[in-house]
C-alpha cells in the first residue's frame, strides 16, 4: 500500500526515473530517503548494507511508530527497486532495531493504486524572520529542537516529541478508504482531535476543566493559531470566534480531515463542549470551517 504513495514522486522529481535505472545510483537515492527520516522525526535511520536488486539492511533507533517506519522503508525499497519486497526485524534493544528488506524474485505488476496528489498552491503573504544559516523561520528554531542523531523533534513548549507528516499521508488515507470504507477518514479526524487536545493541555493554555471565555479565550486561541502556519497546516487567512461558533478560512490546507480534527480539538479543549464541524471548499486551495456545539 505504501508503495502507491511513492508513485507520484517519479514525475515530480526531475531525472529520478533515469537515476533508478542505474543500479549504482540506487544506493544514493536510498541514503537520501533514509536521511529524511530523522529530519521528519520518524526515527534515526542508517543503512548498514545495501545490495541493489537483492536486499537492504537499515538500523532504526527511536522510531516514532514502528509500523509507520516499517511501511515507509518497505514502500521506499519497492519504489527504488520496482519489485515487491518483504521485511524482517531484529531487536537489538529497546527502541533499536535492524530491518532487513528483501526483494521477491518476481517483478511486481505496475501499480493500479492511487497516485500522490500535489495540489497547486495559492501564493501567500505570510512573512517570517529567517535564520541566516539554515533558512528556516526563527520562531520554529526557537520552539522546536531537532536531535538528528537521535531521530527526534522535541517541542520546547511541551516537551512532547513531534513527527512531521509527509505529503503522502493523504494518499495512504485514500487507499485505506478504498479498502475499508470512507469511515476511515473519521478515524483520522478523531485521532487528530485527541492529539490537539493533549497538545493544548500540555502548553498550559487552559485552566483545568474550566471553559475559557472573553479575552482568555481569544488569547489562548490566538496563541495556538500563531504556530498554525509554521507547522505546515496551511495559511489561516481569516478566523472568528464568537457566540460559541468558530469560523476559520484556510488557504493551502495540508489536509481537510486532519485540519477538521485540529479545529474540533482546539474548540473542545478551550470551550469544554462537544462539537460538530462542517466545511466547504469555495474554490481549489481554500477551505472554510465552522465549529459549533454538538
Amino acid at each position: 500500500m505504501t508503495l502507491k504513495a511513492f508513485e507520484g514522486l517519479h514525475d515530480s522529481i526531475p531525472g529520478l526515473n533515469i537515476a533508478l535505472r542505474v543500479k549504482s545510483l540506487r544506493g544514493t537515492v536510498a541514503k537520501r530517503m533514509v536521511k529524511n527520516s530523522a529530519i521528519l522525526g520518524h526515527a534515526y535511520t542508517e543503512i548498514l548494507d545495501y545490495k541493489p536488486g537483492k536486499y537492504g539492511e537499515v538500523l532504526i533507533r527511536n522510531p516514532y511508530d514502528r509500523e509507520m517506519v516499517a511501511a515507509y522503508l518497505l514502500g521506499g525499497m519497492e519504489f527504488i527497486e520496482r519489485s515487491d519486497c518483504e521485511y524482517t526485524v531484529e531487536v537489538l534493544k529497546r527502541d533499536e532495531f535492524i530491518y532487513r528488506i528483501e526483494l521477491f524474485t518476481s517483478k511486481r505488476e505496475p501499480s493500479e493504486g492511487l497516485e500522490t496528489r500535489f495540489q497547486p498552491l495559492i501564493p501567500g503573504n505570510v512573512r517570517h524572520n529567517h535564520c541566516p544559516e539554515c533558512g528556516i523561520p526563527e520562531a520554529v528554531s526557537d520552539r522546536f529542537v531537532w536531535r538528528l542523531n537521535d531521530g527526534l523533534i522535541i517541542d520546547n513548549a511541551t516537551g512532547v516529541r513531534l513527527c512531521v507528516y509527509s505529503s503522502v499521508i493523504r494518499t495512504i488515507m485514500d487507499e485505506l478508504a478504498e479498502d475499508r470504507g470512507e469511515e476511515i477518514y473519521s478515524v483520522f479526524m478523531e485521532a487528530q482531535r485527541e492529539k490537539t487536545v493533549e497538545e493544548i493541555t500540555l502548553q498550559g493554555l487552559t485552566y483545568g476543566d474550566r471553559p475559557l471565555s472573553g479575552e482568555d479565550l481569544k488569547n489562548a486561541f490566538s496563541n495556538y493559531m500563531s504556530f498554525f502556519t509554521l507547522k505546515g497546516y496551511g495559511n489561516h487567512v481569516r478566523y472568528r470566534l464568537d457566540d460559541l461558533r468558530l469560523e476559520v478560512v484556510v488557504e493551502n490546507p495540508f489536509d481537510l480531515y486532519i485540519l477538521a480534527g485540529t479545529f474540533q480539538g482546539l474548540y473542545e479543549v478551550l470551550i469544554r463542549r462537544k462539537s460538530r464541524i462542517d466545511w466547504y471548499v469555495p474554490k481549489e486551495g481554500i477551505v472554510s470551517y465552522a465549529v459549533e456545539p454538538a
